[in-house]
């Protein structure tokens, strides 16, 4: 009986480790399917909040959406754009930001951005690095690293030449 009972246990061990390894490579091949580019954020010195950048690629055939991020050197994390109304520039919420398959969608001032909101000015700050946390509707996760820079000297960040004046 307890030979029986071992081996049983065996091989129910065994398949849960295959189990699990199929679903570990699973998660870790689609986390890892949007690769970030680029990835910077500014401060005002004095401001509250401050925003994120970044090229997102998805070298994939599927789409991949971006629905929330987080950071410990923040109180909140929210997906925004710019839209024009009545003339006037305006922030606005989105619920996701797609990546199209096999496309780059660029998050940059005056257009698509991460909002980071409630800084904790002893962590985001010009010189540092904080680490955000990007997640996606299928539920996988990625850590980055991005640099902060001051708003002064954004002539200097790395992005595209156009400037976005508001």
């Amino acid at each position: 009986m307890s030979i029986k009972f071992s081996r049983i246990y065996i091989e129910l061990v065994g398949i849960s480790l295959l189990i699990l390894g199929h679903v570990g490579t699973a998660l870790a091949t689609n986390a890892t399917t949007v690769q970030v580019q680029n990835p910077y954020s500014f401060v005002i010195p004095g401001q509250p909040n401050a925003a994120a950048f970044m090229q997102l690629h998805n070298p994939s055939s599927q789409p991949a959406t971006l629905v929330a991020a987080s950071s410990p050197a923040v109180k909140a994390v929210e997906l925004h754009t710019h839209t024009m109304q009545n003339g006037m520039m305006r922030m606005r919420r989105v619920a996701e930001i797609v990546i199209p398959a096999g496309k780059t969608v660029t998050l940059k001032p005056g257009g698509l951005h991460i909002m980071l909101i409630g800084v904790d000015p002893t962590q985001v700050m010009p010189g540092k690095s904080i680490t955000i946390t990007l997640n996606y509707k299928d539920k996988t996760q990625q850590i980055i690293q991005l640099q902060v820079h001051n708003r002064v000297n954004q002539h200097k960040m790395p992005h595209t030449h156009k400037h976005h004046h508001h």
